[in-house]
């Protein structure tokens, strides 16, 4: 089949593409979260809001697979998509302590979230033969 009208290879095209602009967005923003942490708590409290997100991430993380499987990845990686987006819209607009605490923790959770999304609708839509090939380059 020709790799232009494969549906599949259009389908990873399009995973690569949201991929590189999911990781373009945290790169952009990887070195002012900090900083931006600070304005709301003390410099020693900003490691413990990292944690927190963490802890967050692998909790819902492990009940990622269970989700998807109830709703599917096209409606959970669409859910995430708009989390991640009212995140970063409220990062900018927000100054209030609490809600720029949410923003920065919804953020980080539901964007890491989204890249394993991403990574497990490649594993779909992928052959078996050369899942391994199309995960690790992705």
């Amino acid at each position: 089949m020709n790799p232009a009208t494969n549906p599949k290879a259009r389908y990873r095209r399009l995973a690569y593409l949201a991929g590189f602009c999911l990781n373009l967005t945290f790169a952009l923003s990887a070195y002012i979260n900090s900083s931006f942490l600070e304005r709301f708590v003390s410099e020693q409290a900003v490691g413990l809001i990292y944690a927190l997100a963490s802890v967050l991430m692998i909790i819902f993380s492990l009940n990622l697979n269970r989700l998807t499987r109830r709703i599917g990845n096209k409606r959970v990686l669409i859910i995430l998509t708009v989390i991640t987006l009212g995140a970063l819209v409220g990062l900018v607009g927000y100054d209030e302590t609490w809600w720029g605490l949410l923003f920065i923790i919804a953020f980080l959770v539901s964007g890491y979230l989204l890249s394993i999304n991403l990574d497990l609708y490649l594993e779909n839509i992928s052959d078996n033969s050369v899942t391994g090939e199309i995960r690790g380059l992705f």
